[in-house]
C-alpha cells in the first residue's frame, strides 16, 4: 500500500526523500505519514523533516543504526532548531498520544518511529544514552 499524498495536508513525498535517491520518499510507510500529518495538525506549527526514508547506503554513511526505521520508511527526524522546551515537549507528548513508539531526543532534532516496542532515548555526542545518563550529564 502506498501513501495517498492527495489526502496528506502538510507534507509532500519529496520531504521524506533520502538525499541519494530522489523520489524515495514514496517508500515511507503510509501509517507513519498519516500520523505525522495528524501530529502537524495538533502542534499547529510546521514540521521540518531532517531525515525520512534512507537508503541502506545513506543510512550507513550517516552512522545510522543497522536496524534503523529510516531504512524501512518507519522513522523520521524532525528539526527542532529554535523551538522552545514547551514546543519540544508538546511534540513528544502528541507523538506518544498518536501512537509513535520510538522517541529519540537530541539537541536539534527529535527522532520518532514505529518500533515494535515502546522506547525512548537521548543522543549525546552522536551516541545513544539512557534518560538517566542524559539527566546526569545535564542534557536537555
Amino acid at each position: 500500500m502506498n501513501v495517498d499524498w492527495n489526502s496528506v495536508n502538510h507534507f509532500k513525498a519529496k520531504e521524506f526523500d533520502s538525499s541519494d535517491e530522489p523520489g524515495s520518499g514514496e517508500k515511507m510507510v503510509p501509517r507513519v505519514v498519516y500520523m505525522l500529518d495528524a501530529l502537524r495538525g495538533l502542534l499547529g506549527k510546521p514540521l521540518r523533516i531532517n531525515s525520512g526514508y534512507r537508503t541502506p547506503e545513506h543510512n550507513k554513511a550517516v552512522g545510522g543504526a543497522s536496524g534503523s526505521g529510516h531504512v524501512t520508511g518507519e522513522a523520521v527526524d524532525i528539526s527542532t532548531r529554535g523551538w522552545t522546551k514547551a514546543d519540544r515537549t508538546d511534540l513528544i507528548l502528541y507523538a506518544r498520544k498518536l501512537g509513535f513508539t520510538g522517541i529519540g531526543i537530541a539537541s536539534t532534532f527529535i527522532h520518532i518511529d514505529m518500533k515494535a516496542r515502546t522506547a525512548s532515548w537521548h543522543y549525546v555526542g552522536g551516541r545513544f544514552v539512557s534518560h538517566a545518563l542524559a539527566d546526569e550529564l545535564k542534557f536537555v
